[in-house]
């Protein structure tokens, strides 16, 4: 075994060779070897402690080797704590294998040198700032299970050109792609739901972004920057995004008709059979002007049913006007007036 910190510090190490008995590097095992420029390791390594390499400055290669010169393909690294290759600004190169289940944060935060990590197509979260500050690193799409991107994940991403988000992205956080000063564009999934503060501030060359009616929160300065970047945002007109786009000004061009989104109070949802579901953010449903001010107005006349969720205690006026094929409602039990 490998201890706590066992090597931290030794400066002049240069390089490191680990045996095939070695399954696991704890926390900070070499911590601050700023001579290190090689490590080899075996097929049983399977977990990398937080901070194991952090500070390892000259660091340029992590690669397997084979004692014997057979692979097990299911003996693989499946797990790398937060900050595992913290500030090793050298290093180039990492490869992931499919079965990997761990990607701590800030795990190669400010691999300045990092041009290409093949992210397993399983993985499901990249955590905060697991990638910041990578300028070099040049990859063009994300695995195709990932569900989530932490705050900061790909921060300062010189390199990052156009994305694929893959195909099963429900969230994206707070400064994600901020400072990606080359992204030109990005595409996400129908599965994406919210997008947090910042998230592409500073993207000095992305002008259209598409979203689909699956996004329900935006936060108000997705896109903040001193220069005049001139967003459109593409997606279905009544839709969150269509109403964020509005708002704060942006140019919109309509890809259809929104059959759910968040507005009013509420999340709306027009389903095939023409039922209109409503779940409440909050106790009231506002008044409105006129019946073609609600985001399912061009539904009105064709709802057959309509359900509202608990919570809502008051419906204001002109809200659900001229439903003239309405059935059925079901109304909650909080509703007083």
């Amino acid at each position: 075994n490998v201890l706590y910190g066992a090597f931290s510090a030794c400066s002049a190490l240069n390089y490191i060779r680990l045996g095939k008995n070695i399954t696991y590097l704890p926390e900070k095992a070499f911590l601050k070897c700023i001579g290190i420029e090689y490590i080899y390791y075996t097929q049983n390594l399977e977990s990398i402690g937080d901070y194991a390499f952090a500070y390892c400055t000259t660091l340029k290669s992590f690669y397997q080797y084979s004692e014997d010169g057979d692979y097990d393909n299911e003996k693989i690294i499946k797990y790398i704590g937060d900050g595992a290759f913290y500030c090793c600004y050298k290093l180039e190169y990492f490869y992931f294998d499919n079965g990997f289940e761990h990607l701590g944060a800030e795990a190669f935060y400010k691999c300045f040198s990092l041009k290409w990590a093949t992210l397993p197509q399983d993985i499901i979260r990249i955590e905060r700032g697991t990638f910041a500050y990578c300028k070099s690193l040049e990859i063009s799409s994300l695995p195709v299970c990932l569900e989530y991107i932490g705050e900061y994940a790909f921060y300062g991403c010189e390199s990052i050109k156009s994305l694929n988000t893959g195909l099963n992205l429900q969230s994206i956080g707070a400064y994600s792609f901020a400072h990606c000063v080359l992204l030109e564009s990005i595409e996400f999934p129908d599965t994406l739901e919210r997008v947090d503060m910042s998230a592409f501030s500073y993207c000095e060359k992305l002008k259209d972004l598409y979203f689909s009616d699956s996004v329900l929160y935006f936060c108000y300065d997705i896109f903040y920057s001193p220069f005049d970047t001139d967003i459109t945002i593409h997606a279905p007109t009544y839709s969150t995004a269509y109403y964020y786009a509005i708002d704060n000004g942006y140019n919109f061009v309509s890809t259809g008709i929104a059959k759910r989104g968040k507005a009013l109070g509420v999340i709306w949802k027009i389903d095939s059979d023409l039922k209109l579901s409503l779940t409440p953010n909050s106790d009231f449903i506002p008044d409105i002007s006129a019946y073609t001010d609600v985001p399912w107005y061009v539904y009105t006349d064709k709802i057959t049913s309509l359900n509202i969720g608990e919570g809502v205690e008051t419906i204001g006026t002109n809200v659900f006007a001229r439903m003239v094929n309405l059935r059925s409602v079901s109304l909650p039990s909080t509703l007083k007036r």
